[in-house]
């Protein structure tokens, strides 16, 4: 019965997928970047928009075949049905407007609009149902694994080839430009943010649904006895960047006579999710370069069919963290252990911080740098913690609600600060 929900509600998403991007097409503003090579050849040749999405698609799924090759799952043969499926729901809702042309440029807009949030509507939908996924974004996903890059990475340098692949498409054969306009740019630019505030509001309450009554008491009693641990206890720091947590942390291991995971961390990160310690060491507690990229890392990656290299390391690092609870007694620095172990017993988790004038003066000592780029060190660092475990706790990092106490180490110095830890 379970199966049987979530296959209907994949094929539901589905079909409200293919009705956005027929009402973003029929918006004569430009249509998505995925339907935007089948738009021309469908408008050249006597070929429906649903057949031609369907070529393309199984283009893409015999790349994935090239490039997975005995890899290949069962599931991912799912692909060419549900393919099929797609492509005779975009016929269809492209039959049901056939006589829909709209000339105001206010009702083209709002078609346009309303294709986008429906489009958001449908790949929110096929999130939740997490039982497969079209080729397009099987497609992307397989190149973001074999290139270990972030899907949203690969997402927006497919999509622009796509749209790239159109234009030449057009040009050669009609010589102008068709299913290119600035809707084109407003789906690329809203689509995904939308797609992501409905698998955030929606997601939790259909997989409510979706899940079974015996899933649900067996997560409860996973939970109940997660906080049944023995003797040992573990302590977890989060320190702000100049605040001396990582000299602290080791003061405090001394006194309490148990092992510190710092800095090696990232080396058991690296085994576990089998990317190389350089990469880890580069991509940890990190997510941006700059803030335009920041917008399309965040809300371009807006499909959770699977894991992106960040996240492949982010479940690495619960892993890795949750192993080292296990083992005994210990402190853990940072890696959102707080939050990890946040259900588990005889954990007292620990926030440092200071004034800013005395985290300066520390980052000035650390790194020998003059005053101004202490100060862009210690803003880089703090925001890129904040924005890596914003994104994948939800939580804001300076909240000190998760934690058992809160220490300004500005005010005791850093000896005194791990005595009275």
């Amino acid at each position: 019965m379970l199966i049987f929900k979530r296959y209907l509600f994949l094929i539901l998403g589905l079909l409200v997928n293919a009705l956005g991007i027929v009402l973003i097409t029929k918006s004569c503003l430009g249509t998505s970047p995925i339907a935007s090579i089948p738009y021309v050849y469908s408008e050249v040749f006597p070929v429906s928009l649903g057949v031609c999405t369907f070529f393309l698609y199984c283009s893409m799924f015999l790349v994935q075949v090239i490039l997975l090759g005995k890899r290949m799952k069962a599931k991912d043969w799912l692909q060419i049905p549900l393919s099929v499926i797609y492509s005779i729901f975009i016929d269809l809702c492209m039959g049901f407007f056939v006589a829909f042309h709209p000339e105001n440029y206010g009702i083209q807009l709002g078609c346009l609009l309303i294709g986008c949030v429906l489009r958001a509507m449908g790949v929110a939908m096929q999130v939740v149902a997490d039982e497969a996924m079209l080729s397009g974004e099987a497609f992307m996903t397989v190149l973001a694994w074999k290139t270990k890059k972030e899907f949203s990475l690969i997402k927006f340098l497919t999509d622009g080839a796509l749209v790239l692949v159109a234009l030449i498409s057009s040009l050669a054969l009609t010589g102008r430009v068709i299913g290119i306009r600035e809707g084109t740019v407003i789906a690329v630019l809203i689509t995904a943010p939308i797609s992501k505030v409905f698998a955030e509001k929606m997601a939790p309450l259909l997989l409510r649904f979706l899940q079974p009554e015996s899933e649900n008491k067996r997560r409860i009693s996973t939970e109940v006895s997660s906080e049944l641990c023995g003797e040992n206890y573990i302590v977890t720091i989060s320190s702000q960047s100049g605040s001396g947590g990582h000299r602290i942390g080791r003061m405090l291991s001394e006194m309490l006579g148990i092992p510190v995971y710092d800095q090696e961390i990232a080396d058991m990160i690296a085994r576990e999710s089998h990317y190389s310690p350089d990469y880890v060491h580069s991509h940890l507690d990190r997510i941006y370069t700059n803030r335009v990229w920041e917008f399309f890392a965040e809300n371009y990656n807006y499909t959770k069919f699977t894991l992106d290299g960040y996240e492949l390391l982010y479940v690495a690092q619960e892993k890795v963290v949750h192993k080292l609870a296990e083992m005994g007694s210990c402190i853990i620095f940072g890696n959102c252990s707080e939050y990890v172990l946040r259900n588990q017993k005889n954990v007292f988790s620990i926030y440092l911080h200071a004034n800013e004038s005395a985290k300066l003066k520390f980052i000035r000592q650390e790194y020998q740098v003059d005053s101004e780029m202490a100060l862009e060190i210690m803003q880089a660092h703090d925001r890129d913690r904040a924005l890596y475990f914003k994104h994948f706790t939800g939580e804001e990092w300076t909240s000190t609600d998760r934690f058992s106490m809160s220490l300004d180490t500005s005010v005791f110095g850093q000896e005194k600060s791990a005595e009275i830890l």
